[in-house]
Order: structure tokens, then sequence, then C-alpha cells
């Protein structure tokens, strides 16, 4: 297997991951099953196969990432495994480095945007411990939490962001959930 298969972590909620399964995504194991424990393609085959059947019970065909727990087997896995993942949220990929750059400069962090423009003229990207060598930790940092220009303006206009539904596998069955980790009853005294 010569790709590697992209995952990022839930901003609502720090204990699961998404990950494609199909096109270019854990499927890929399926075929290649040699560098996977036999209780990981086990755990493979489920969330392979039961995604064929959600599709089919819910009359929908699924594109999106699914959230899986961080602290599952096939989570475990895929946070263990660096040669075969790249974590999204470390990856200062061009497009973010474009997008933190317009940020910068739509706030006239002129600062900022200086130090980003090298980045931007020399079309560089690659994991956060990789650029660290060329590059300030803040401006990687900065990058990395606004990679996103649309998500950067439509917070800026205060638009109300739908809490956004995920397909969740968890304990070998698939649900919909948009994982807000709920909040504590905190007791108040009088």
């Amino acid at each position: 297997m010569q790709s590697k298969v992209r995952y990022k972590s839930i901003k609502t909620n720090d204990e699961y991951i998404t990950i494609p399964v199909k096109i270019n995504g854990l499927s890929l194991f399926l075929v290649d099953d040699e560098r996977v424990s036999s209780d990981v393609y086990k755990e493979l085959q489920s969330v392979y196969f039961g995604i064929l059947n959600f599709e089919k019970e819910q009359c929908i065909y699924v594109r999106d990432d699914i959230a899986l727990r961080k602290d599952s087997i096939l989570g475990r896995f895929i946070l263990s495994h660096p040669e075969n993942f790249i974590n999204d949220d470390t990856d200062v990929t061009y497009k973010k480095v474009v997008d933190a750059y317009s940020v910068a400069t739509f706030e006239d962090n002129t600062k900022m945007a200086n130090k980003i423009l090298p980045l931007f003229k020399g079309r560089v990207s690659g994991r956060k411990e990789e650029l660290a060598d060329i590059c300030d930790l803040k401006v990687l940092d900065f990058i990395l939490n606004n990679g996103d220009f649309d998500e950067y303006l439509n917070n800026l206009d205060g638009k109300e962001k739908t809490p956004r539904r995920y397909i969740v596998y968890e304990d070998e069955k698939y649900f919909f959930s948009d994982l807000a980790k709920e909040k504590p009853n905190v007791k108040v005294k009088k």
C-alpha cells in the first residue's frame, strides 16, 4: 500500500477521529491484510461491511468520513501507525497556508502575513514536525488554527453553525450523532 489515509480529530469531542472508509480510506487495508493484526482486520471488515448495510438500511450513499472512538481497536491502530496514516490536524497543506495568509491579511495582521508569505510563495507544505526546522511554531499553529478562510468568514459574520451530524461507528454499529460532549451537571451553592 503506497498512499496514506488521512484522519482528523473532531473539534467538539476529542475522543473521536474522522476517517474515510471507502475511497482512499480504510478499505485499502482489506486488500493488504498483511499489515494488520487479526483483531484489527476483523474490525476493518466489520467497519467496511457495516457501512454497506447502514447505507442500505438508511437508503443513503455515504461519501463522508465516519467517526471512530480513539480508544477503539481501530482507533488505537490508526493513531499508532503514522507510516500508514496522516494526522490532518498537524498536516500543513498548501491550501491551509493560503487560507491562513488570507485570514492574516483580512485581519490586517501584517506581521503574521509577512511570516506566512515565504511559505505561500514557496508553496510549502508538510507535517508540522518537519516544518518546525524552517518555520516558527507560532506561525505553524496560526496556519493550523486558521486554515479555512470560509469558516473564518462564517464565524466573523456570526453565522450560526448548525451542529454537524456524524456517521459514527461504535460497538459494531453505525448511528448518527453530533458528538457534542455532554456538559456535566454542576451544583450551585445557595
